[in-house]
């Protein structure tokens, strides 16, 4: 049975078809293409992939106007911080973006799909670890580090993967910015939402303490509740961040 894109209205029938939190459907070829891998279509409200989308459109615009001018900019200021191949830091200006390069074929095709944020927003960056075996083998630890971004609509929410050594470098590196002393503890305990590794986890999480009804339905005031209840976690100075990101919006609005 075919349905209709709840974005672009085309018919799609299930293979064609990524259906949300809420029940619609979106269209795999064109409408889900708009977003990040990162963003997790299955447990979102249409009102929230829209939200993504527009997030995503406008991450490019302000990537080509503050970021793309600093990847050759000399003066150490300017110049950006770069953590794996995805995340990227400016900050002069008080941004920080996510970035992914997709390919048509090979090499051939590229385009750019980033989400930026402002570096006042950043509520949570911690380590999440993953332990995994197979087949009697021994276990194999994967280190992540969980960002949050709170006043954020779409992607807000998103984890990276790195060497536990670079986790705990990231992790001071974002103290550093804020006034932040780095523990030990914090470097080496599981990310503030316990054993929250995924939007579905997140959501289950949230259910059980009656917060939500449907995992469908978490929101990022759900999400800062979840974290509330986690323990607290500090914040350090933003102001001079929040002012950098303000004076850069209105440059790029003027």
């Amino acid at each position: 049975m075919s349905k209709k894109c709840a974005i672009c209205g085309a018919d799609v029938n299930l293979l064609q078809s990524q259906k949300l939190g809420d029940g619609n459907h979106i269209c795999r070829k064109t409408c889900k293409k708009l977003g990040l891998p990162d963003f997790e279509y299955e447990y979102s409200d249409l009102e929230r992939v829209k939200a993504h989308h527009a997030e995503a459109a406008l991450g490019v615009k302000l990537w080509e106007q503050f970021f793309a001018p600093r990847l050759m900019e000399t003066n150490e200021l300017r110049k950006l911080k770069r953590f794996g191949k995805s995340i990227f830091v400016a900050e002069d200006i008080g941004f920080a973006a996510l970035k992914e390069n997709r390919y048509k074929y090979l090499f051939w095709g590229k385009t750019e799909h980033i989400c930026v944020y402002r570096l006042a927003d950043l509520r949570m960056y911690d380590l999440e670890k993953s332990i995994s075996s197979s087949g009697g083998k021994k276990s194999k630890t994967t280190f992540f580090i969980r960002f949050y971004f709170r006043n954020t609509e779409g992607l807000y929410t998103f984890r990276k993967q790195f060497s536990r050594e670079k986790c705990v470098k990231v992790i001071k590196y974002f103290d550093g910015l804020f006034g932040l002393e780095t523990t030990k503890s914090r470097n080496v305990r599981q990310s503030a939402v316990g054993d929250i590794k995924d939007a579905f986890a997140m959501a289950k999480a949230a259910m059980e303490e009656g917060i939500v009804p449907d995992h469908s339905k978490l929101t990022p005031d759900d999400f800062e509740r979840i974290m509330a209840k986690a323990g607290k976690i500090k914040e350090g100075d933003r102001t001079k961040w929040r002012e950098k990101a303000d004076a850069a919006f209105k440059e790029y609005r003027d």
